[in-house]
């Protein structure tokens, strides 16, 4: 039996009663709570009873990753990928999201059998599955076109980057740990924010709900903002393995350039990196070879190097998800680490409709309502106290009167009096000892 934490142990038995009432469950899992092994815990409950799974991922890497980490476990699994035979005598296959799509139609293929012979199915970063495509095939599974099947989606993030719910997929959420749980007891740590300069993005459009990227990169590419990363990482944070995440690769290599100069032996990644570039640049950095990565949106969900405990921001980003996969990336501990450093170079940190990661925890499946409106409206109604920025070292924190970082005593401010505006006159001192009739006239 796979040995599960207590916390993984209450997700299933939560995760096996929703799926009493439901056929496709989101299971809120953080960033850093072992969803691989939570899923490889599942699996192995499933395959006792006979039955057969399919672990759904959106990315060849976390495919392989996973299809490593459940024959870690004991489990043996299959690859269902391009490229790669399908073989069906596996009762696991960990198929690519892309690969099954592609083929689940085709003539002579065997995308279709593959579904038909899964029972249950485990959907890995379940947020990156409300593309229309995606959403069709899930709930064309739901639906029981293909037979009677359930599905369990597993997300840190369960909502799109727009912040709406995934009702459009999902008939239950299930919420078993939160993430500030997971910080109290150890098994994540405490982020310490720091409030960096930014550019002025007002003029920078949106599209949709998040800024345009291109705009973005425009407002971040100046040479004040490329200094002041690597000065704040200097100041804040020397030495500690870090991801810098920029908006655009020309922002992203700048960066590069900049670490460089000042000696930080640094990493550049984007899109069109090679998956095995990729792998020995995350393995110099676990081992210290390398300190610093800069990248575009590549070093987010799945990617796990404990030895990371630094997130700069060199962007920014309205979507929660793209936020909180961010600074999740430096949240497991490593060695005798107490707490992570998160450099905000884009303002999350005291927006009111993010603010720090670890108090997220206001998610719902309505497709048209945003979780960040949510987190705003909670903070007005529970009149919760705002995010403080240190003006000695910058750090962000809230509910005290001393920055927990450096020292720095911080002045209470008074609520202004209510005043009435009155003329006033100057009032003289009477020497003069008053008559009988003066205290007369006065008393009465």
């Amino acid at each position: 039996m796979i040995d599960l934490r207590e916390y993984q142990s209450r997700t299933v038995d939560m995760t096996r009663e929703a799926l009493k009432t439901a056929n496709s469950v989101c299971v809120v899992s953080p960033t850093g709570s072992g969803k691989t092994a939570l899923a490889a815990g599942i699996s192995e409950m499933v395959l006792d009873k006979g039955k057969r799974v399919q672990f759904i991922a959106p990315r060849r890497s976390l495919v392989t990753q996973a299809h490593e980490s459940f024959n870690r476990f004991g489990l043996d699994s299959g690859i269902y990928m391009s490229q790669i035979e399908f073989d069906q005598r596996h009762k696991i296959d960990i198929a690519s999201f892309d690969t099954l799509l592609s083929r689940i139609n085709l003539p002579h293929s065997n995308g279709l059998e593959s579904v038909k012979l899964a029972d249950i199915f485990i959907v890995d970063e379940a947020h990156c599955a409300a593309s229309e495509a995606r959403a069709k095939f899930l709930n064309d599974v739901r639906s029981g076109i293909y037979g009677k099947k359930k599905i369990i989606g597993l997300t840190a993030t369960p909502c799109t980057s727009g912040g709406g719910g995934l009702g459009n997929i999902f008939d239950k959420l299930v919420v078993p740990v939160t993430m500030r749980e997971l910080i109290d007891t150890g098994y994540l740590l405490q982020p310490r924010y720091f409030s960096a300069p930014k550019p002025d993005l007002s003029n920078v459009p949106l599209v949709g709900d998040e800024y345009n990227n291109k705009q973005l990169g425009e407002a971040y590419d100046d040479a004040k903002i490329m200094g002041s990363v690597v000065e704040n990482w200097l100041r804040i944070a020397p030495g500690t393995s870090t991801v810098v995440f920029a908006s655009t690769r020309a922002n992203a290599n700048h960066l590069l350039e900049e670490f460089e100069r000042h000696g930080v032996p640094s990493a550049y990644l984007d899109a069109n990196t090679p998956d095995e570039e990729r792998e020995d640049v995350f393995a110099k950095v676990q081992s210290g070879k390398i300190l610093v990565i800069c990248n575009v949106l590549i070093v987010g969900m799945g990617v796990d190097i404990p030895r990371v405990q630094t997130i700069s921001f060199a962007t920014a980003t309205r979507s929660v998800a793209r936020w909180m996969q961010g600074v999740g990336r430096g949240m497991r501990p490593f060695g005798d680490q107490k707490f992570m450093n998160v450099i905000d170079h884009g303002g999350m940190s005291r927006d009111p409709r993010l603010g720090p990661v670890e108090d997220i925890t206001d998610w719902d499946l309505a497709p048209k309502k945003k979780v960040q409106d949510r987190i705003e409206q909670r903070k007005k109604e529970t009149k919760e106290r705002k995010e403080i920025e240190c003006p000695g070292c910058h750090s962000v924190f809230k509910a005290a009167h001393k920055c927990p970082g450096c020292g720095y005593q911080l002045k209470q401010k008074s609520e202004p009096l209510d005043y009435y505006e009155a003329d006033l006159h100057e009032m003289k001192p009477i020497h003069d000892k008053f008559t009988k009739d003066e205290k007369q006239k006065f008393y009465s």
